[in-house]
């Protein structure tokens, strides 16, 4: 026979349980969280730099200078001058590296490349130090544009 004592436990065990599923799927939906935001901020990285890259390739130097900025967030002065003759055949991410807590990266491109004034076929490895905004929720090259060769015009 069950007393007014047992069902009262019996209740408060009930709560007591249902306390402790909500604060267990809270925590769990908080860690699912960091790593969406987490992947996020990698799909971010992965879009930015092949963003970078088609950029150079395609002769949008203005473009890929606007993801030049030192690490308070100030664009760096970039001149293209020179660069209307470079055309970049070929850009290959060959290694890049996110540091542990995912605020910056590194990585080294392979720029194949011509000047239009000359017959010659170049290849620079281009190494890039990434950082990531958190406000404007991307990420930035802490850099300049490569070092292509360029050859001065004889007037």
């Amino acid at each position: 026979m069950m007393t007014a004592g047992h069902t009262q436990r019996g209740a408060r065990s009930v709560r007591k349980l249902f306390w402790i599923v909500v604060v267990a799927g809270l925590a769990a939906m908080l860690a699912g969280c960091g790593s969406l935001a987490e992947r996020k901020q990698i799909n971010t990285f992965k879009k930015d730099t092949r963003d970078y890259g088609r950029l150079l390739r395609w002769r949008g130097y203005e473009g890929a200078a606007q993801y030049l900025r030192t690490p308070d967030g100030a664009p760096i002065a970039v001149s293209t001058r020179g660069l209307e003759d470079i055309r970049v055949t070929s850009y290959e991410i060959v290694r890049s590296q996110l540091t542990p807590d995912g605020k910056s990266a590194t990585v080294e491109a392979m720029i194949d490349y011509y000047n239009e004034r000359e017959n010659r076929i170049r290849s620079l490895s281009d190494q890039q130090h990434w950082w990531y905004d958190e406000e404007a929720e991307r990420w930035y090259l802490d850099g300049r544009l490569p070092p292509f060769v360029t050859v001065q015009s004889r007037h």
